[in-house]
């Protein structure tokens, strides 16, 4: 069942998140990535919410969790990165509590997908994007749900940051 756009955006502006997780692996081959996702969750009584959702936009995945003793979770949410600045882009018109959040979060999607990826600097082992833009973005993707980070969460994403801030050092 397809559920109208400002219906979406409400729930994702209400009961869903915008959010950029920052990776970095160190290995043969160091790869620093930027995984920007849109979600929403609910109790498995409306799964049908997040089929609808799944359907109207034509993107992301549904996963089912535990939700606690009494009931089920589920998930919708995106599951990668052309899809979710597509998605954003396309809600952002009709958001308003994470209208900033949801600009933000399209603005450094898109920079990501359009920076240049040297797929021979991967084959060397060394960093695919120019440096300056891989910690302009990562400081960005951190900072983009402040409000919502737990301590701990924040102080690890900080110190993936600076991680990353290192390692461009060497």
């Amino acid at each position: 069942m397809k559920i109208p756009i400002n219906h979406i955006a409400g729930l994702i502006g209400g009961d869903g998140s915008f959010n950029i997780s920052v990776k970095f692996r160190k290995g043969k081959y160091t790869q620093i990535e930027i995984c920007p996702v849109v979600n929403f969750r609910c109790i498995d009584t409306y799964r049908w919410v997040a089929e609808g959702i799944q359907e109207t936009l034509g993107a992301g995945k549904i996963y089912n969790h535990s939700g606690g003793v009494n009931f089920k979770m589920v998930t919708w949410q995106t599951t990668r990165k052309d899809e979710a600045l597509r998605v954003a882009e396309t809600l952002i018109p009709h958001l308003t509590i994470k209208k900033d959040i949801a600009i933000e979060f399209a603005d450094i999607t898109r920079i990501w997908l359009n920076s240049k990826r040297d797929n021979y600097k991967i084959s060397k082992g060394e960093v695919s994007r120019p440096k300056e833009v891989i910690v302009a973005l990562a400081e960005r993707a951190i900072d983009l749900n402040d409000c919502n980070q737990t301590r701990t969460n924040r102080e690890k994403r900080l110190a993936t940051l600076e991680k990353i801030s290192r390692f461009l050092e060497s």
